[in-house]
């Protein structure tokens, strides 16, 4: 938003620096972007009159002009070559001596034959924006002789803020002088619209999008002269706040839009067609916009319509068809309130902004229609008369915004800000904004004005006691805060974790984070059963669904690198999956991991390159589980999971419940993802395991071990998992280590047998063992693995 600072000083009479002014604003929020004279540097330039105007003896393209500058000068003798100098006009007069911008000094001359002593100026040539086609012409009352600028007020700054999307209110002259006015303890100036005479002219209006437009007011204005050239002063106001003067009607409903924040429209009252309606556009409706753009509407933008055409797209840019035009002498001026929602959507969905819309989308004062409207007819009939009609207004209630009342406790500013501030002080800076507050037993109900939409609840409130009275004055406080809960917990788990991220790095992994949103297509390749949460509005297809498990993300990961040349990788992430569960969604932590590639880094001493397959990744979440606190209890029993190879996947399970899948990565996936290496996955839920990570003591035996192996014939049907519980059950506390290092098998022990190699250690931490307790209790081994799984010890 901008302003100049004489068009504030109007509003609001106070006496600032311009620097103080910035650094005010700057410090409640509204932060100065940039500071800028509105005029060129010059000086020795003042008001004239052109008294006759002769041609040019020897030049056809040149006039010479008799000037008048006032008592102090004799007429001067000025040659000019501008189309627009005639007797009478005012305008700006460089004397002999004066200097204008970029070092321009005036001399007296002759110019081909002819003494001419000063110049004509143009705006250009005095540094403004040019906005006249020649000499810049002056009001016919400007003072003959006032210094330029003086009148033109031209030691003056355009100012642009910066404002968040919140601060609607601010984007007007008025909304900037509360501000002001505000920090300063003071109350801008009222705004004094004159009364007028009103006729019994009306044009129907009524309103079917009663959800989008709850209100909507309009006026007849018969006689207006738009060839009137808008004064000076206005165009000055629009043209420093980078609004081109267009016609006088058009540039009334600019100048009241900056001035007050209400955009207006005005149509040509002899273009519309019976009545005024606001209603949502058919599918199929075609309009011409004022930029000259063909638009087809849907049935979800908002439109000005009259019996038989779309005028507008609402609180937008009107069409061109019935728009104002130097001819127009009737016209029908409206004002009106849109939800900022609706503005907002249609505005994007046309790939429009404009200046009304930028205002509505951020929301305008619900109770200035008619303000806004009044003073825009009270500025058209002092500057180029007319008859003015009675307003036709329709209002909708129950869409409107409502005003809320806002308990504020009086110990709420104390304890949110961090310091005691007097009653005073608080009721003086809301009052200042605008509020209405009424006292109670500890504290004030307040109500925020109509142009405050943002102030909703009691934190609102203390922020602008805040702003106003000054961040800067609120002295800096160390934060302190009890904690509470159970914070041994929370720092043991994190303790935890940092032990598991150890675990893994020290085993070759890398970590790899992951975007919890992913490709349903993905999501399905390795989801099993488990139904993705889609997301209402994702940024891709490839983001569209939240995950429910950690592989998609890993493999991604993996592919990444083998495409880039690297032939060995080991990832592994510590992240949630989210699983619904009938109406609600569980958020897991969750730890998966991913092998491929060679099992080794290349190195001389490798004569032949072997791949990592599943036992070299199951080693590794054996790893995991013992450092959780299972030393026990750990089993990976085959089962198939539609992501994982069906003959080499298995479930992995701690004390007799599921935790996790590993297996290798299914054919299928494999070839569809094409990834040309072997590998394999793992997953283990973290939710209910992470408690349970504990520091293990144990005492290292001074004793010496006892080392046996047997060799059994059993069924393949048989796991080791279950053969192990068995030899640790038997053995106690003497079985120091049990290992299969050999699995045969072949017809000649039998189609579905095989031998397995066991190695036994057997060590005691208090005594030296003898062979024959250690002999009885391999044979007490071979004995129950023989009655319980049918195993013979193999000769």
């Amino acid at each position: 938003m901008k302003f100049t600072k004489h068009w504030l000083q109007e509003l609001i009479n106070i006496d600032l620096t311009t620097e103080k002014l910035a650094e005010q604003l700057t410090m409640v929020g509204l932060e100065v972007d940039s500071i800028k004279t509105v005029a060129g540097d010059f000086h020795g330039v003042v008001v004239g009159e052109i008294l006759e105007v002769k041609p040019h003896p020897n030049a056809d393209k040149l006039t010479v002009c008799q000037v008048n500058v006032g008592a102090a000068e004799p007429v001067l003798n000025i040659v000019c070559g501008a189309k627009n100098v005639r007797p009478k006009l005012k305008v700006p007069v460089a004397l002999v001596g004066a200097e204008l911008p970029n070092n321009f000094k005036i001399k007296s001359s002759k110019l081909r034959g002819v003494d001419s002593a000063g110049m004509l100026c143009s705006a250009v040539e005095l540094g403004l924006p040019d906005i006249s086609q020649g000499i810049l012409e002056l009001s016919d009352d400007a003072p003959i002789g006032a210094d330029i600028r003086k009148y033109l007020k031209l030691d003056d700054v355009v100012i642009e803020i910066e404002l968040t999307a919140n601060r609607g209110d601010c984007l007007s002259m008025i909304g900037i002088a509360r501000e002001v006015a505000a920090i300063n303890r003071t109350w801008p100036t009222q705004l004094e619209i004159p009364k007028f005479k009103i006729n019994s002219d009306v044009f129907p209006v009524s309103i079917q999008a009663k959800d989008a437009c709850p209100h909507y007011c309009g006026r007849i204005i018969r006689g207006v002269n738009n060839h009137i050239t808008t004064p000076l002063w206005m165009q000055e106001h629009l043209q420093r706040l980078g609004i081109r003067p267009i016609s006088f009607i058009v540039d009334i409903t600019n100048y009241v839009m900056l001035e007050l924040g209400q955009p207006l429209h005005a149509f040509d009252l002899n273009k519309l067609d019976k009545k005024i309606e606001v209603r949502y556009a058919k599918q199929g409706e075609e309009m011409f916009l004022l930029d000259g753009n063909k638009v087809e509407l849907n049935t979800k933008t908002l439109v000005i319509a009259d019996d038989s055409k779309c005028l507008a797209i609402a609180g937008v840019m009107g069409g061109s068809d019935t728009g104002v035009s130097l001819d127009t002498c009737d016209i029908f001026l409206e004002s009106a309130f849109f939800i900022p929602e609706k503005i907002a959507v249609i505005a994007r969905s046309y790939n429009l902004q404009t200046d009304s819309s930028y205002r509505f989308e951020r929301g305008v004062d619900y109770k200035l229609q008619l303000q806004a409207l009044d003073r825009a007819t009270a500025l058209i009939l002092e500057i180029a008369g007319g008859n003015p009609g009675v307003v036709s207004e329709v209002s909708a209630e129950e869409y409107l915004p409502k005003s809320s009342d806002i308990i504020l406790h009086r110990n709420s500013v104390e304890k949110i800000l961090g310091i005691s501030m007097a009653d005073k002080e608080i009721t003086d800076i809301l009052s200042y904004l605008g509020m209405k507050l009424e006292p109670t037993f500890d504290g004030w109900k307040v109500t925020a004005p109509s142009w405050r939409f943002d102030i909703k609840i009691e934190e609102d409130l203390v922020e602008e006691v805040a702003r106003i009275y000054g961040y800067h004055l609120i002295p800096e406080q160390k934060i302190t805060a009890e904690l509470t809960g159970d914070w041994s917990t929370a720092i043991s788990d994190r303790s935890n974790m940092r032990r598991i991220y150890d675990l893994m790095e020290d085993r070759g992994y890398h970590e790899v984070i992951t975007y919890s949103f992913i490709d349903a297509k993905l999501q399905a390749l390795f989801g099993s059963d488990d139904v993705a949460l889609p997301l209402a509005n994702p940024i891709s297809s490839e983001q569209s669904v939240m995950r429910t498990t950690l592989w998609p993300g890993l493999i991604n990961a993996i592919k990444y690198n083998f495409q880039r040349q690297e032939q060995r990788a080991r990832f592994f992430e510590v992240g949630l999956r989210f699983l619904q569960q009938d109406s609600s969604l569980e958020q897991k932590l969750a730890i998966a991991g991913v092998m491929s590639g060679d099992l080794y880094p290349e190195q001389w001493g490798l004569k032949q390159k072997e791949s990592a397959d599943f036992f070299d990744l199951k080693n590794d979440v054996t790893a995991i589980l013992k450092l959780l606190g299972y030393e026990s209890g750990i089993e990976f029993i085959p089962k198939s999971h539609g992501a994982l190879h069906p003959l080499r996947s298995a479930q992995i399970y701690v004390a007799g419940a599921p935790v996790g899948f590993i297996g290798e990565l299914h054919p299928m996936i494999k070839q569809q993802l094409e990834l040309g290496k072997q590998t394999t996955l793992f997953e283990i839920n973290l939710s209910s395991l992470i408690n349970k990570l504990r520091n293990v003591l144990k005492v290292i035996s001074k004793f010496p071990k006892i080392q046996r192996d047997i060799a059994i014939i059993i069924n393949k049907e048989i796991s080791w998992a279950q053969i192990r519980q068995k030899i640790v059950d038997i053995s106690g506390d003497l079985l120091h280590n049990v290992a299969v290092f050999d699995v045969y098998c072949s017809e000649n022990i039998g189609l579905d047998k095989c031998s397995m190699a066991i190695h036994l250690d057997f060590q005691s931490v208090s005594r030296t063992l003898v062979d024959t307790e250690v002999e009885q209790l391999v044979d007490r081994i071979i004995l129950v693995l023989k009655q319980s799984f049918g195993a013979s010890l193999r000769g």
